[in-house]
């Protein structure tokens, strides 16, 4: 019977890790286990996949920035204004996707600004290549983030954040759209809406009285002083649910349903995964 229930808890944990969230793999992030910079360390976060938490107290980062000006970490991967760069990601938790966000911050993660964005199917596939913006300032020991709100299951915000650095030939500032956040301001405020996807010109929020949209933009310095938002956020605003566009989800309730119920299944094993870590 002993031994039963040992293959049993074996296989949880072996099925349990395998259906991880998912995360930044290359540029290795701030405390990743797969960042050699931190090989042995005990500051390894081997729940690196977990989303932040709703009250925002470990937003952004999961506090991890502060490694970089401490010395503690150092950069792994280097970007370079004007041409492409690839973000490999891992895990198989893709909660049926989402829409996130890739930004840059000169300034320990005080300010974050969006150099490129995907409207819906996030994560579903394992890389994403982008444009690093031409006019995009050389920094030395900054964040490179990438920001996920799920579509299915809790409403959570999921970040990781690689130290990194920028080759440019240009100097001063740079002005990009404000990163979203929602789902880290308290349970029942600024919350993405279950079943959608956001669409960051205009979000589906329920309870936000400062929505972040495209139109709230930041300036980055590249000295690493502190960026300045530029232009206000909108006024509150509230969807219901059932406005995305994703085809094929209006009359498949039985599909959603299934769905539903298999995502708290996957749920079980990720909460069992965290007491095999």
């Amino acid at each position: 019977m002993l031994g039963t229930i040992v293959r049993t808890a074996v296989l949880v944990c072996l099925t349990a890790q395998a259906l991880a969230h998912m995360m930044i793999e290359t540029p290795a992030c701030l405390r990743s286990k797969s960042n050699p910079y931190y090989a042995g360390s005990a500051l390894i976060d081997y729940s690196m996949t977990n989303p932040l938490k709703t009250d925002g107290s470990d937003f952004p980062c999961k506090k991890y920035q502060g490694d970089i000006a401490s010395g503690i970490s150092k950069a792994t991967g280097t970007l370079t204004a004007g041409q492409n760069f690839t973000v490999t990601l891992s895990g198989s938790a893709t909660h049926e996707g989402g829409s996130c966000q890739f930004s840059l911050s000169y300034d320990s993660g005080k300010t974050f600004g969006v150099i490129y964005s995907v409207i819906g199917g996030c994560p579903l596939v394992s890389s994403y290549t982008f444009l690093v913006p031409s006019n995009a300032p050389a920094g030395k020991d900054i964040i490179l983030a990438w920001s996920w709100w799920n579509k299915i299951g809790n409403r959570e915000m999921y970040m990781n954040c690689a130290h990194v650095n920028l080759v440019s030939s240009v100097t001063g500032s740079i002005t990009l759209p404000r990163m979203f956040e929602a789902n880290v301001q308290g349970d029942s405020t600024c919350r993405t809406i279950e079943g959608t996807e956001v669409n960051f010109a205009n979000p589906q929020v329920t309870n936000c009285p400062n929505v972040i949209t495209t139109a709230t933009k930041v300036t980055l310095n590249g000295n690493g002083t502190p960026g300045n938002t530029t232009t206000t956020t909108t006024t509150s605003t509230t969807s219901s649910p059932g406005t995305t566009s994703t085809p094929g989800t209006g009359s498949c309730s039985g599909v959603a349903a299934w769905s539903s119920f298999s995502h708290y299944v996957e749920e079980f094993y990720l909460q069992f995964a965290r007491l095999c870590l």
